[in-house]
């Protein structure tokens, strides 16, 4: 990662990580065409990467993913340093003395929370119903810490940022629902009748290399919705890890990706998750206190 003419560069997305959260989608009326899985096709300009970025991470994920031996710095996505990864790394082969799993885990987020304190860290004691989450920023939070630290960012556009989450009363969850109608034709398949199901989709163009959608789905492993933002990129602004165009390539080629991520991006995509729900507008509200303080 770098910051060059006001932007930060991620100079390495790794498209095929283990972990990866971006997939390559080609834009079609139904914005449904999944690139990736077409291993003969060529990305084209109609193509664009979808990022599920996130804001935050459970400390229990960290300790899951040093558990399962896996890279911490591809959950990070360049935006953790090196040194802060050795020491948390550290912190965690340290805590296999000790006599239970439960000892174990105690001391690492203990320990955890020095590191955090040293590193300029903030680690966030989330709210839900009877359950408090500790959780480490991570990917659009990093993101907009590092913009202010490097001034990309100012305390006004925070501050703007509060303002606007404070005047939201409905959020998107409050609003759109998932609706399901059947076939006004009355099809059916050898005795099973022909439903749809509606997935409320919003989508908001930031500039010519950003667009962000916000999408209410049904949670996979529980009851309930759940809103899903996605950060796309079109492939057209979008070169490799050596500076290339991925253009006229196949998707399963390419590693690595660079983008250069701007305020406006930053500011639209906090507002999306301001919008999607109110747990969502209370996390962000809660990060970017953490992020403006005096001193950063």
């Amino acid at each position: 990662m770098r910051i060059e003419n006001n932007k930060i560069i991620l100079e390495n997305i790794p498209l095929l990580a283990h972990t990866s959260k971006y997939r390559f989608k080609r834009k079609t009326e139904k914005f449904i065409d999944y690139l990736a899985g077409q291993e003969d096709n060529k990305i084209d300009i109609k193509d664009y990467i979808e990022w599920q970025i996130s804001y935050d991470i459970k400390i229990d994920n960290i300790y899951k993913t040093l558990n399962d031996g896996e890279n911490l710095g591809e959950t990070f996505n360049e935006c953790k340093t090196a040194a802060f990864l050795k020491e948390v790394e550290k912190v965690y082969r340290d805590t296999q003395s000790e006599s239970s799993k439960i000892k174990r885990k105690r001391k690492f987020i203990q320990d955890l929370q020095t590191i955090c304190t040293k590193y300029n860290e903030p680690l966030i004691l989330k709210q839900r119903k009877d359950k408090e989450i500790l959780v480490l920023l991570n990917e659009l939070s990093d993101l907009l810490k590092i913009a202010y630290q490097n001034k990309i960012l100012i305390k006004k556009d925070l501050n703007d940022l509060v303002v606007f989450a404070n005047e939201i009363s409905e959020t998107i969850d409050e609003k759109f629902g998932i609706e399901r109608e059947q076939s006004s034709t009355k099809e059916h398949f050898y005795g099973f009748y022909l439903f749809h199901e509606k997935y409320p989709l919003l989508v908001k163009n930031i500039n010519e290399t950003f667009f962000v959608e916000i999408i209410r789905k049904h949670m996979q492993y529980a009851m309930g919705y759940q809103n899903m933002i996605y950060l796309c990129i079109n492939a057209e602004n979008i070169n490799d890890s050596d500076g290339r165009s991925i253009i006229g390539r196949k998707a399963k080629e390419i590693s690595g990706i660079t983008c250069s991520i701007g305020k406006d991006t930053l500011i639209e995509t906090s507002k999306a998750f301001i919008l999607a729900s109110q747990d969502h507008k209370s996390d962000m509200l809660d990060i970017l206190k953490a992020i403006n303080v005096d001193g950063l």
